[in-house]
């Protein structure tokens, strides 16, 4: 990795995948970071992206030891067979899809066959953890202040730019301070 301090959401899925242990893939994996620091953590981790339209050239700068472990999207399909993975990390691609369906379906396809009713107590568990961590209060705290930030002016404001110059427009000008993927390329 080129970057000397990854960003936290790349270290969090690197870490939370080694934990998980098993053959791990990052479906919409760009330039290739999060593979880049999972083979560094010792991951057994590929890649995949489509590289297409606006993410042309993302492929490109792709280090040699990285490149080899990146696969090509190709009409929806990724080159791995089923049940090849024990986890798939996706960091900001479903938002940028046309069918986000097609693309879990394509993704489960290719987790390893997890027997249906281990998934299920898995998910009980994780939803009665989050549950002990206050996951209803802070929803309910959180409904309650949205509903305080909807009669704010600078929602307003942003309601009307949404009006004037659609919602990408709106978005692109307020998050431009920030320099975030939208606004810098």
């Amino acid at each position: 990795m080129t970057d000397p301090q990854p960003a936290f959401n790349y270290r969090y899925f690197v870490q939370k995948a080694a934990h998980t242990g098993g053959r791990v893939l990052d479906y919409g994996c760009g330039g290739g970071q999060i593979v880049a620091l999972g083979l560094e953590c010792g991951l057994d981790i590929w890649g995949a992206d489509t590289y297409a339209e606006y993410y042309n050239g993302w492929g490109t700068p792709l280090t040699p030891q990285v490149r080899d472990r990146v696969k090509t999207i190709r009409n929806g399909v990724i080159d791995f067979p089923d049940g090849h993975f024990n986890v798939v990390l996706s960091n900001q691609v479903l938002e940028h899809v046309t069918d986000p369906e097609a693309v879990i379906a394509e993704v489960a396809h290719r987790i390893a066959l997890i027997p249906i009713e281990l998934l299920q107590l898995n998910k009980r568990i994780v939803h009665r953890q989050m549950d002990a961590m206050g996951m209803r209060a802070g929803i309910r705290a959180g409904t309650e202040l949205c509903a305080l930030g909807t009669h704010t002016a600078a929602m307003r404001d942003f309601i009307g730019a949404t009006r004037e110059k659609g919602l990408t427009g709106a978005l692109q000008e307020r998050d431009a301070p920030f320099g975030d993927y939208r606004t810098t390329g």
